[in-house]
């Protein structure tokens, strides 16, 4: 820290603004050590008495005339010396009140992420001034490593904001993060990923990418659904895309218990986002691009709906979804719905999916008997209800060793999986 303090340029004393030059520093330096040094000063004294003392010993323990003297000084003589001994101490309490003396922690009792707000403090105190000094006509760039490291997510979020701030000063910031929340406040333009698969390390960067590789519009909805859970889909190995919560509920325990290949999505590195609808074109984007420096190199999966009409097995919408598919992107359809499809997987799930329904619903008389897949979608009228649902039956999956696994979603996980 005291080598960065030496690069202040100016300072304030009172309304005046000093000018912190080589000449000023030689004189407030030797300023300070005249005290040292005045024979009225009793530090003098404390000092020299301190010498005879140490000498007197090292006589007596050392060879007649062969013995060692030491001199005895107060360190250095330099501005930077002064610096050096500058202590950096928290106070314990914000406001004193009367007859209460201000206890201090020391540095070293702080936990590590304000420590870590404190020396960048430092740093930012000298590269601030420099980017205000005119005079001093450089490049000013702040090289940021991981400053989510022992901060929880609002301090994140506050010192991200502070270091954005700090550009319009003239003052270059390049910050490289593991972190969703400083992600999801990241300007999308500003954001590069670097990722590696096997011997292979590749950055995608939307900056690179025109009009054509990613849309304008796509940019504005990515930058309003990018909150913290979204944008871990740029550290994960892969991605599963599904329309709501009930996928993102029911997916992960079939994954992890009912595959041939059991597969932990969470140990896999393997991201389940709920994007709130079918607005799966944003990011599918992200994942499908003959140039493979403008994809990500991870895998994606969508899962949807094929909400098949009258004429036809399935809407415009999702063909539009399906039509998306390409290079590191799969999409699945399901035959109907996420419930419809479980239900009838088998007649095993059909009486697991009815047995839960039933015990959420005592009172429902219609549900007493074998009803079928049409009914049990007539009463999951709205999310809550699936969700509901969907939580009530991973509870279950808990405790059965078997169920049967739509061949769509077992193609989506597959996809996605890391391979050997």
């Amino acid at each position: 820290m005291s080598s960065t303090k030496n690069q202040l340029t100016k300072y304030n004393k009172g309304e005046e603004e000093i000018e912190l030059n080589e000449e000023r520093k030689d004189l407030l330096a030797k300023n300070l050590y005249h005290v040292f040094e005045d024979d009225a000063s009793d530090w003098k004294h404390i000092l020299t008495t301190g010498k005879s003392k140490v000498n007197a010993h090292l006589e007596g323990t050392g060879i007649t005339r062969k013995h060692p003297n030491i001199e005895m000084r107060y360190v250095g003589r330099k501005f930077s010396d002064v610096v050096r001994g500058v202590e950096l101490k928290c106070p314990v309490y914000k406001t004193i009140e009367d007859g209460q003396e201000q206890k201090y922690f020391e540095l070293y009792q702080n936990g590590l992420g304000e420590n870590n707000l404190i020396f960048t403090s430092v740093v930012l105190g000298d590269l601030i001034n420099r980017c205000e000094d005119n005079a001093l006509e450089i490049y000013n760039a702040l090289l940021v490593e991981e400053p989510e490291a022992h901060l929880h997510p609002q301090y994140q979020n506050t010192f991200f904001e502070y270091l954005n701030e700090l550009q319009s000063k003239g003052l270059q910031v390049f910050v490289t993060s593991h972190s969703p929340t400083i992600t999801a406040k990241s300007d999308v333009n500003n954001i590069s990923v670097l990722q590696r698969k096997q011997n292979i390390v590749q950055s995608f960067s939307f900056g690179k990418l025109t009009e054509s590789d990613y849309p304008a519009e796509s940019k504005r909805h990515l930058r309003k659904f990018l909150d913290t859970t979204k944008a871990q889909l740029f550290f994960a190995n892969g991605v599963l895309l599904v329309e709501g919560v009930a996928e993102a509920i029911i997916i992960p325990i079939l994954a992890k218990k009912f595959l041939s290949e059991k597969i932990d999505l969470c140990k896999s590195g393997i991201e389940l986002v709920n994007i709130g609808g079918v607005a799966f074109n944003h990011f599918g984007l992200l994942f499908n691009n003959d140039d493979e420096s403008k994809r990500l190199l991870s895998k994606c999966a969508i899962i949807t709906d094929s909400d098949p009409e009258e004429d036809k097995d399935k809407s415009d919408r999702a063909q539009k979804a399906k039509d998306l598919e390409g290079q590191n992107l799969k999409v699945c359809l399901a035959p109907h719905t996420l419930e419809y499809d479980l239900f009838e997987q088998s007649e095993h799930n059909k009486s697991i999916m009815r047995d839960v329904y039933r015990k959420m619903h005592a009172q429902t008389n219609d549900l007493r008997g074998d009803f079928n897949a049409s009914t049990l979608m007539k009463k999951l009228k709205s999310n809550k209800d699936k969700a509901e649902f969907a939580l009530q039956l991973c509870d279950r999956l808990e405790t059965e060793v078997a169920f049967d696994v739509p061949d769509y979603i077992k193609d989506a996980i597959l996809f996605v999986a890391p391979s050997e």
